[in-house]
């Protein structure tokens, strides 16, 4: 092998050091979680002695002495970082919020670190997790539960709050003791969180993200007509949305009046927009809509989010019409969730920041040149800055 390959080597095996040394520092976090309930100290130096040992006895003799060294800085790096855990948890129960979030409510009672996350039905996909630990310092996981398992779940109250995806909306909501007066409007709910007395309340922050995602491309709906495809929770959301700042809908499903079949009578639509999964990976091929039976259309947002820009974003795009993929709408309302969740207030810069850098970190980077040019090279080094797959 040659220097090249051998260094390519390397930086696979780096790689794979790192998505196993972030694997382990994820799994320190539960272990801070489970000593900060039961009191037990971050410290525990027979533990200690007896991973060290184990690890030595994996490796040759002409390494052992490394492999020992390796992991006592493996060690400080995870107290500190379930120290780090511990003291925000800690944090969250004694501090008062700096501010209160509208609607004005009562806020969740302090539980356990962990107790944060996205509900729903064959999440594989989720950006949640990255944008709500960005945005705010606690726990984040992605649950997935089958249809029978929602309302136990739900009814344990084993949460702080939670965020409430397809197919789950409008299950979840009959199942709050109070909602805003949008969930309420909107009959369903996208957010809900454990009062202090133990009630579930519910609110529909993809209102708010909505919203925000039509402002970032200038979208102003008073007046304007607007064709929105699908007929579930975040499609009478968006109508809610386009309705209350002026504008008119109509839905189009597979079997209402407005189909498939008969979308000629809405070619004068101003407005398009997709709330079905139509799009999503790993189906990026498809496309819910030919926006040429359109002419007068002045914007086109999507709620998918994954991949950033489905076909029908690329074709608005191409037409030279205003167009966003659904990545504003879930940052948005992930910040008042976590608003809701904390009772601290997020200012709209970093909602950017956050949108700018899950873009950067999921957006592909393909390399082309010349065979012997150095591509191979260039792809392993920037997996080992960026933690990307590279494909060759």
């Amino acid at each position: 092998m040659n220097i090249d390959e051998l260094r390519g080597r390397i930086n696979e095996i780096d790689g794979e050091l790192a998505r196993l040394f972030e694997e382990r520092m994820n799994t320190a976090a539960r272990v801070a979680e489970y000593k900060l309930e039961k009191g037990i100290p971050v410290f525990n130096e027979e533990r200690e002695k007896e991973v060290v040992a184990r690890a030595k006895s994996l490796v040759s003799s002409e390494f052992s002495d490394y492999v020992a060294r390796l992991y006592e800085r493996l060690f400080e790096l995870s107290r500190e970082y379930q120290e780090k855990i511990i003291d925000a948890s800690k944090k969250r129960v004694v501090e008062e919020p700096v501010s209160a979030p509208a609607p004005q409510i009562e806020k969740p009672a302090p539980v356990r670190a962990g107790g944060f996350g996205l509900v729903g039905r064959n999440l594989v996909y989720s950006f949640s997790k990255q944008i709500h630990e960005r945005l705010a310092s606690y726990r984040y996981d992605i649950i997935n539960l089958e249809p029978d398992k929602v309302e136990e779940y739900i009814k344990r109250r084993n949460f702080v709050g939670l965020n409430i995806t397809i197919p789950y909306k409008k299950t979840v909501f009959a199942l709050c003791d109070e909602v805003s007066d949008k969930a309420r409007q909107i009959g369903s709910v996208n957010t809900v969180i454990v009062k202090p007395n133990g009630q579930l309340y519910g609110d529909n922050t993809d209102y708010d993200g909505f919203m925000l995602m039509a402002k970032r491309i200038g979208i102003d709906f008073a007046g304007k007509k607007a064709i929105v495809f699908g007929s579930g929770g975040t499609s009478a959301t968006v109508c809610n949305a386009i309705e209350d700042n002026g504008g008119s809908c109509f839905v189009v499903s597979r079997t209402g009046d407005d189909n498939y079949t008969n979308l000629e009578r809405h070619n004068d639509a101003e407005v398009v927009v997709n709330t079905t999964p139509v799009g999503t990976y790993p189906d990026i091929e498809k496309q819910i809509v030919d926006l040429s039976i359109f002419p007068n259309c002045k914007a086109v947002l999507d709620v998918v989010y994954n991949p950033l820009n489905t076909r029908l974003v690329e074709q608005a795009r191409s037409l030279g019409i205003a167009a966003t993929g659904g990545l504003p709408m879930l940052v948005a309302q992930a910040k008042c969730a976590s608003e809701l969740f904390t009772g601290e207030t997020i200012d709209f810069a970093r909602v950017e920041r956050v949108i700018e850098t899950i873009t950067g970190e999921v957006r592909n980077i393909v390399l082309i040149g010349m065979p012997g040019c150095g591509k191979t090279t260039v792809a392993y080094e920037l997996k080992q800055l960026l933690s990307r797959e590279v494909i060759d």
